[in-house]
């Protein structure tokens, strides 16, 4: 079986790394679907409850607030491994989708997951069930739409395969807090036509919402998260810097509008979603990446891993360390940026 880790090392973080975190490497592209695989839950739909995963549901609640209409062109900016391509056609139909993404491996699982790729260069190397029904399961429902999507692999910020005013409308989820933004809405000012709008999305260690702080409810300053890193660092003689260093937000709704007008566009705030992190979630995938981040001391990372998970399982049976019912959030900003 492929080895794989669940994200790359300060994913999680969004500490100052330009461009998509899961760059060329297939491994951690096919982790960024595996989690999607593993992370399905109930959503009420009107009366009855269906099903859904995780990153698909962030990208229904975004495109929720698109505007595109059927015949135009439009832009899935870090359109990853598909996941918001396919919620753009299930939502806006007659749609034409122009998916770009920067890192390789998402390019080929997403033109995999559309049939416009065999997958030959990762499917033998996976042996998940999950993970391979979830694909198939994927491929049934985007194959009437295989013809009415282009996928690009590039940065966005230096593309030139489109003319100027050629695209209608454009989605950003979960990618703008990856770029500059000032870079990424001057491209979009050119290629957008008049009024165009982008729809797009971040998260709080990027953006400090007025009414949801991220110093009030941000789940990266759960008090958990500093009884593990005391006890690491007092079990192995280490120093760290303060795990309030993790998240913090450099952008307001203000410093926002006032880059997106330099380059043309009116944007407004429209919706802020509070994702509750999941507690065995955060300790599964979040402790040990934002402790590793953390410690300033030299140490082996195997060794930081394992006294990583002692202290966790110590941290468990501290009710004090468990008493952070309020910093369970990630803290999601949804705005819509127009082209004057």
């Amino acid at each position: 079986m492929l080895k794989i880790d669940k994200m790359k090392d300060g994913a999680y973080t969004g500490r100052s790394k330009e461009g998509n975190p899961y760059e060329g490497d297939f491994s951690k592209a096919v982790a960024y679907d595996t989690y999607e695989a593993n992370s399905v839950f109930v959503m009420q739909e009107g009366n009855f409850p269906r099903l859904i995963n995780n990153y698909r549901f962030g990208a229904k609640r975004l495109i929720d607030f698109s505007s595109a209409e059927a015949g135009q062109r439009v832009l899935d900016l870090g359109s990853g491994t598909g996941i918001s391509t396919l919620e753009l056609f299930v939502q806006k139909k007659g749609i034409f989708v122009f998916g770009i993404e920067m890192s390789e491996g998402m390019f080929d699982i997403a033109r995999y997951k559309f049939h416009q790729d065999d997958g030959g260069r990762f499917l033998s190397q996976i042996e998940d069930e999950l993970l391979l029904q979830y694909w198939s399961d994927f491929r049934k429902e985007s194959e009437q739409f295989k013809d009415k999507v282009k996928f690009l692999q590039a940065d966005f910020q230096k593309i030139k395969e489109f003319p100027f005013e050629s695209v209608d409308s454009a989605i950003g989820n979960q990618f703008m807090h990856w770029t500059d933004l000032s870079k990424s809405f001057d491209q979009l000012h050119k290629l957008l036509k008049k009024g165009g709008e982008v729809i797009w999305n971040s998260a709080s260690h990027f953006y400090d919402d007025a009414e949801f702080p991220a110093a009030n409810f941000g789940f990266r300053y759960n008090d958990f998260l500093a009884y593990v890193l005391e006890d690491v660092c007092s079990k192995g003689n280490l120093t760290a810097a303060d795990y309030h260093s993790l998240s913090k937000p450099e952008y307001d709704l203000g410093r926002i509008r006032s880059i997106t007008e330099e380059q043309g566009f009116e944007t407004e705030q429209i919706a802020t979603y509070l994702h509750k992190s999941d507690f065995q979630v955060f300790v599964q995938n979040h402790v040990y990446v934002f402790v590793k981040n953390l410690i300033t001391s030299h140490i082996d990372p195997v060794e930081l891993k394992l006294k990583t998970k002692e202290a966790i399982t110590r941290t468990m049976s501290n009710p004090d360390a468990l008493k952070d019912i309020q910093h369970k959030y990630d803290i999601i900003p949804v705005f819509r940026s127009v082209k004057k």
